[in-house]
Order: C-alpha cells, then structure tokens, then sequence
C-alpha cells in the first residue's frame, strides 16, 4: 500500500513538472512599472509563436516578458497586470485586465494617455482626429472620457479558443505606434502659436561699449560766418572806387564847407571833387 501511494504521489509530481515546462515563464513582479522598447517592433516569429494558449494571468505576464517587460504591478484578486513602457522617448502607461465567466477576454488599454478638458477650446479638433483614427484603423479603439478629462486606446482580446503570443505582440506593436504617431499629432495641434517665442529675438540689440573705452567726443561746430545783404548801409571799398566821389544815391554825403555842422539835405547834389578838378567846387 505504501509503495502504491508513493507511485501516485511520484506521478502527480510529474504531471505538475510537465504543466509548469510547458507554461511561460512570469516576468519579474516588482512595483516599479518599466520597460523599454527600442527601435521598432520586431515582426519575426516562430511556429510556436502561433499556437493558442489557454488565457491566464501567467501566461500575459509570460508574454510580456518576452516583448520586452522586466517590471510591472499583478492584482492576482482582480486579474489586472499594469506597466508602462518608453518608446522613443516617450511614455506609455498599460493595463490588462481578464474579463468573462471563463476568463476568455483580455482588454488591453493606455489609460491617461492624454488630458482634454470639456472647455478645451482644442477639444473639436482633438476630436475629431481620435475619430478618423477609429474609422482608418485596424486595431484598437480610441476614446475620451468627459467625466476625467482623459483619452485612452483601447483593444479586446476575445481568447475563447486561447491566445497566441503572435498576436499579442502584434497588437502591443501597433498599440504603442499608433499611440506615438496619435500623441504627436495632438501636441502639434494644441501647441501655443511661435509668433510669442520669435517676436522678442527678432528686434537687433547693439553692443555695449567696453568698460575701458570712453565715449566718443564730438567736435565743435564751425564758427558762423556773418551774412551780408545787399542794402548793406556802409559798402565795401573796392579798389576802382578808391579816391572816387560816391554816387547820388549815397547813404552818407560828403559835407561841403557851408554845410560843415549842419545835417545834409536828402536833396543835396553838392559834386564830390575828383581827380580832375584842383580845388573843390563853391555853392554859389
């Protein structure tokens, strides 16, 4: 009897030994959430890859660990497995959780993946991208939630007949570049206008003098050169009227000896003497 059981005990240990080979592997359980993809996803796989595995907790963490994920938070109670993953240098937050009476549904989401207000004045455009990529894409479902404030893409895995890690990673893969490609789009849309960043450095700025140098000192206007009109009162001798008599129409006449003392007469036409002439002449 003893040896009985010992066999069935020694069989039942083998049996558990069997089912826990073929099983994946679980990444690592840690509450630091990370992990990293570089460049773009790889699209090999193997004929194994394609087999349709029975869907468990296990088994998603097990294939996570294969697509790159080395961290992650498990809630075992409600069947949820939530990481984030950088790509590009850009983070993304996942949650999967398993759903149904037989646990045959896997919903993989990117939660917060971006924030838009209802009074957004951007949110119609926001909108209405998340919407032509409902209507052009393959894979997933983008959503906002008004209440939060939140978009979030969405995908569901309906794993009646088991899940494969070849189209786990193909939904991850389009997941997370669709996701980068969305985001960017967004950013650009609802960046501020450049007119406010260029404005300030496009006006010149001129260089301050050095401290040793001194200001430059201006010279001194030129003296101003007295200006002479034409009804000058007193004219210029010139060397033709040297020793001449001055005309009628002098300003000044030349006092003769019976109006020596007196003030001229405007009519006086008393002859200046000339060269010609020995003496001065006498008013009669």
């Amino acid at each position: 009897m003893v040896r009985v059981l010992s066999a069935v005990v020694v069989g039942w240990v083998a049996a558990f030994g069997a089912m826990a080979a073929e099983a994946p592997a679980p990444a690592e359980k840690k509450n630091e959430p990370q992990a990293e993809k570089k460049g773009e996803p790889a699209a090999e796989f193997t004929a194994e890859d394609a087999v349709a595995k029975k869907l468990t907790v296990d088994l998603v963490t097990g294939y996570l660990g294969r697509w790159g994920v080395r961290h992650f938070q498990m809630d075992l109670q409600n069947k949820v497995v939530i990481f984030d993953v950088l790509y590009q240098d850009q983070r993304f937050g996942f949650w999967m959780s398993i759903f149904g009476d037989s646990d045959d549904i896997l919903v993989v989401s990117l939660r917060g993946f971006m924030g838009m207000q209802k009074d957004d004045p951007k949110l119609a455009g926001v909108l209405e991208i998340l919407a032509r990529e409902n209507h052009d894409g393959l894979v997933g479902c983008w959503g906002w939630d008004s209440a939060k404030g939140e978009i979030s893409f969405y995908y569901t895995f309906l794993a009646a007949g088991g899940l494969s890690y070849k189209d786990f990673a193909r939904v991850l893969d389009v997941m997370i570049t669709g996701a980068l490609r969305v985001k960017k789009e967004i950013e650009a849309l609802t960046a501020p206008p450049k007119k406010e960043e260029v404005a300030p450095v496009t006006a010149p700025v001129s260089p301050a003098p050095a401290a040793s140098e001194k200001p430059a000192t201006p010279a001194p206007p030129p003296p101003p050169v007295p200006a002479t009109t034409e009804k000058s009162a007193t004219p210029v001798p010139t060397e033709k009227s040297a020793g001449q008599a001055p005309s009628e129409k002098s300003a000044t006449p030349v006092p003769t000896e019976k109006s020596a003392g007196q003030a001229p007469s405007e009519k006086s036409t008393t002859p200046v003497p000339t060269e010609k002439s020995a003496a001065p002449a006498q008013v009669q």
